[in-house]
């Protein structure tokens, strides 16, 4: 194992050298296998992450839509089929006023 590696990540967290060093003989993992394998993990959650916020955003854009629509008088089935809200939740909206 680097010294490096040791010194930075592990120590600091009360890991003897003798417990790292056994660590990464029973993962059967080399250093760069181990960052690669998190460094993935760590991208996929962001990816994960950065769709959820979008559908998010493209639901509030949505009902925003939805509540000027409805505010210039459009029937509720119309601003549901515009919006791809379901008219429950336009007649929520509708009601907000």
């Amino acid at each position: 194992m680097d010294d490096w590696l040791y010194e930075v990540l592990l120590k600091p967290y009360g890991v003897t050298e003798e417990e790292a060093e056994e660590l990464f003989v029973k993962s059967g993992l080399e250093v760069e296998e181990m960052f690669s394998s998190t460094a993935e993990k760590v991208k996929l959650g962001i990816e994960r992450e950065k769709r959820k916020v979008a559908k998010e955003v493209a639901k509030e854009v949505r009902m925003e839509i939805a509540r000027k629509m409805l505010k210039e008088g459009a029937e509720e089935n119309f601003v549901a089929e515009v919006t791809g809200l379901s008219l429950k939740k336009v007649k929520e909206l509708k009601d907000e006023k």
